[in-house]
């Protein structure tokens, strides 16, 4: 992992960008999941430190593939707080509720920072926000970016890790600077 520059960070997310159709979201995914390019002069392959890596193919897709790493290393000072913590500094959060009471709390930093959390038999969980998909992390982004309340119509990508998804859920869309003078 590379930690470049503004101005060549900008030009790497802008050719990935143009390889991409705009639907992809990849210069909302590339800010808000902390992502950096692996290798100064190459804007193709981007990662986390978490062991995510998102790839721009050569025939204009994202491929997402996770390889667990050595150490796992992160700038995100909310990456192990507490629940209240991180809704506290936070603009929009997504909440999406289980049959068997488990919940899950996507949440749009201040920072835009895009930060996941899963509650299941009251244990919490910090997730990385790609645990679910690019296809649910798109979804995602769509609705707290252009403010687009799918509600039951959320489609999430069953995951076998956790066994959630099973059953009937429901989403819903909260602005969370309603009376935030500084937000």
């Amino acid at each position: 992992m590379v930690y470049l520059n503004k101005p060549l960070r900008d030009r790497h997310t802008s050719s990935v960008e143009a390889c991409l159709s705009k639907e992809s979201e990849i210069r909302t995914i590339i800010e808000w999941c902390s992502l950096e390019s692996v290798k100064a002069d190459s804007w193709r392959l981007w990662c986390d430190g978490y062991g995510y890596n998102l790839e721009a193919t050569e025939d204009y897709k994202i491929k997402l593939s996770y390889k667990k790493p050595e150490k796992e290393s992160t700038r995100d000072i909310f990456a192990k707080a507490k629940l209240d913590d991180i809704i506290r500094h936070s603009s929009r959060m997504i909440l999406t509720s289980f049959q068997d009471n488990t919940l899950l709390y996507w949440l749009l930093g201040k920072d835009n920072k895009l930060r996941l959390v899963l509650i299941k038999d009251e244990n919490k969980t910090n997730l990385n926000p790609f645990y679910f998909g690019m296809k649910t992390l798109q979804t995602i982004i769509k609705i707290l970016k252009y403010n687009k309340a799918y509600g039951r119509n959320l489609k999430l990508e069953y995951s076998k890790r956790i066994g959630l998804f099973k059953g009937k859920y429901s989403s819903v869309l909260k602005d969370l600077n309603i009376g935030d003078k500084n937000g």
